[in-house]
């Protein structure tokens, strides 16, 4: 059980907020997300992927959420990004080479398969790296959460993709 979705969010070229306002959007984006607030992108057995962006287009919030999926989440995103800071494992800072990435003027791809257990979530932040530069976000992905009585071996996302 899965499914592939692919999506992109338009350049925008907005002023980027100081570091403690952006801090203070995302957890209040990060509360109204944990109370079903925000666009659900998939909902299976239990567990979803929530998604919120804030109205300047600063901000992406990503919250895939096991819920109570008895074998828990597992999703792979490919990301597109130009002028994008990638912050895997939020509050986490980003990575350096993400960074590095970030910051230079053209293009760049990440994969990631991200792994949530029973009863947890896992926060995706992303948000604009220079504000006098446009960006651009888009991403593919592919979700599965398990109910806990499927019968037979599930390709893994990791070859589906």
């Amino acid at each position: 059980a899965g499914l592939d979705v692919a999506g992109s969010e338009p350049p925008h070229s907005s002023p980027q907020d100081s570091a403690g306002a952006t801090q203070g959007k995302i957890a209040g984006a990060l509360a109204a997300l944990r109370k079903g607030h925000g666009e659900v992108i998939w909902a299976e057995f239990g567990a979803q992927v929530l998604k919120w962006r804030d109205p300047g287009a600063v901000t992406t919030v990503f919250l895939l959420d096991s819920g109570c999926s008895p074998n828990g989440l597992v999703a792979r995103f490919e990301w597109t990004l130009t002028n994008i800071l990638l912050q895997d494992s939020f509050p986490d800072p980003p990575a350096a080479d993400i960074v590095t990435a970030a910051s230079g003027r053209g293009e760049y791809v990440r994969q990631r398969v991200y792994e949530v257990q029973p009863g947890h979530d896992r926060v995706v932040v992303l948000t604009k790296a220079d504000p006098k530069r446009e960006c651009s976000l888009a991403y593919a992905w592919q979700g599965g959460g398990q109910d806990g009585g499927q019968v037979g071996p599930e390709p893994c996302l990791e070859c589906k993709l």
